[in-house]
């Protein structure tokens, strides 16, 4: 069964989709004290995404893991949105 190759340019919108929603929260964001903190989730975001990446050069990204990052990246959306 031939492995499903990885999609760069599909990888990259989502990364750009999230870096986008992290903007917007950021600056959306009313108290000021929580900034920093959407900050580093942010931050762990670019993280994840650069870990993929580097994985995705090696060709060591699986379905699997795939769908684990998409998990941890949608978790930490929903945790600096406070939901």
């Amino acid at each position: 069964m031939p492995r499903k190759r990885f999609n760069a340019a599909a990888f990259e919108a989502k990364v750009n989709e999230g870096n986008a929603k992290f903007q917007q929260a950021i600056a959306n964001e009313k108290f000021t004290a929580r900034r920093p903190v959407l900050v580093d989730l942010k931050a762990q975001f670019d993280a994840d995404a650069a870990h993929l990446r580097s994985k995705a050069n090696h060709g060591k990204v699986t379905p699997a893991l795939a769908s684990e990052m998409k998990k941890d990246v949608n978790k930490i959306y929903d945790h600096a949105l406070g939901r």
